[in-house]
């Protein structure tokens, strides 16, 4: 904060730049005694991905002198990583430990995940005999990027033994700096035996990727050969799937979820977002949740229309993500979308319960508010005694009334605080802050 023990702060003008002093989405703004301040860009003024952007805030007295602040650089990324792929050499080893106990070891290489504007934080793995399984590597395995190369090599201890000519899958996802995930890099790894010994200190062997003709796990056709997002165009198993209600899971004693928007331990049903929505969900407390659920998928779009409609290109792809076993998401639209004003969206769960079985939850929805209260017309502030009329003059120093009906109103997402100032100068220091 800026103070002055002279003459009262009574202006704050902000400006927001670049580090390259490139593209500027505000010039300059001018505010009175407030402190903080959210700006709306629109559509023509967005933030650009990979820029750092600064604000200056600049604090005047009454007096007319101005001191000035920098804030530190905030970097702008708004896109997930570009995703890779799992390559050779992948190797397994077993070996026994100091206590006598057998140790499988999985060397695993992977290559062409990056992100141009805020870099790898982290790869994520999981290993498993089933689609999107975590029992074989004991949950999900994270693995630090060390910023050497875009080829990584890493080793895993299993908590299992492999048994040659078994398939195994492997998921991979990488972060970035920000907190978006990639999408899942998932392959079917045949454990092959190149050893003739039966000795487990020279028991060893390849993973080979299998590339073609690989299993259909679930009845829309998803597999670990096809393209990222794309099911198995050449599949002979044909699986009918089974949609069943929110009443019906309840009823079969499989777990049901509540879905929010918002980050975890938080749900949103007002966002002043029109780049980005997050969602996660929670188990209720009725339904066996152990090994009963294969995976989540998720996807938004417009409260009561299709799933996806108005946020992906429904007719051509399908709107949902797979996300394994994960709980929550955040998704960032590209520049060329946005959400809109004052629509309503809503986040959708797809929980599968076998290969066949799933049933779709959502939450309740979330409205879009771009633009601050509006002042109507015709009302006005009034201050003195009381609030039956405006008084110039007052008899008294130690309170005064103020009030406000009808003056501010909000048709999406309503009034939630009002700030007042009182001083001898229009723009004075805030007096208080009140909930409504």
């Amino acid at each position: 904060m800026f103070d002055d023990d002279e003459s009262p702060v009574v202006r704050h003008e902000i400006a927001l730049k670049t580090h390259h002093e490139g593209h500027t989405p505000m010039e300059h703004l001018v505010l009175g005694s407030e402190r903080q301040v959210t700006i709306a860009l629109d559509g023509n003024n967005w933030l650009h991905d990979g820029d750092s952007y600064y604000a200056i805030v600049t604090g005047c007295n009454a007096a007319g002198h101005c001191s000035s602040s920098r804030t530190p650089d905030l970097l702008v990324d708004s896109t997930p990583p570009h995703l890779g792929g799992f390559k050779a050499p992948m190797n397994w080893k077993k070996f026994r430990d100091n206590r006598g106990i057998t140790i499988t070891n999985i060397s695993l290489t992977w290559y062409g995940f990056y992100d141009q504007e805020s870099d790898i934080e982290a790869y994520y793995i999981t290993m498993s005999r089933k689609y999107s399984g975590q029992e074989l590597s004991n949950g999900v395995v994270t693995i630090q990027n060390d910023g050497h190369g875009r080829e990584i090599q890493t080793s895993i201890f299993l908590t299992e033994q492999l048994l040659p000519n078994e398939k195994i899958i492997v998921s991979l996802w990488a972060q970035n700096n920000v907190g978006l995930n990639s999408s899942v890099a998932r392959v079917s790894v045949n454990v092959l035996q190149s050893s003739s010994s039966h000795e487990v200190e020279n028991d060893w062997g390849s993973l080979e990727i299998e590339k073609h003709s690989c299993d259909v796990h679930f009845c829309n056709n998803d597999c670990t050969c096809a393209i990222i997002g794309r099911p198995c165009v050449d599949s002979n198993t044909i699986l009918e799937c089974m949609d069943i209600s929110n009443t019906e899971a309840l009823l079969g004693d499989w777990p049901t979820f509540t879905v929010s928007a918002g980050l975890k331990h938080q749900s949103l049903s007002i966002s002043a977002s029109s780049a980005c929505l997050a969602g996660h969900w929670v188990p209720n407390k009725r339904g066996k949740l152990n090994n009963t659920v294969e995976r989540f998928e998720w996807s938004i779009g417009m409260y009561e229309h299709v799933v996806g409609e108005g946020v992906f290109d429904v007719q051509s792809k399908t709107p949902w993500h797979d996300i394994g076993l994960r709980w929550e998401f955040v998704h960032c639209l590209p520049i060329n979308k946005s959400f809109l004003h004052d629509e309503k969206y809503a986040v959708y769960l797809k929980v599968w319960y076998g290969p066949t079985t799933f049933a779709v939850f959502s939450s309740s929805p979330v409205t879009i508010d771009l633009t601050p209260p509006i002042i109507n017309r015709g009302k006005f502030i009034m201050e003195g005694a009381s609030c039956i009329k405006d008084e110039d003059f007052l008899q008294w120093t130690d309170n005064i009334t103020i009030c406000w009906k009808g003056v501010f109103s909000d048709l999406q997402s309503g009034i939630h605080h009002y700030s007042i100032s009182v001083g001898t100068a229009p723009e004075s220091k805030i007096f208080c802050k009140c909930i409504v």
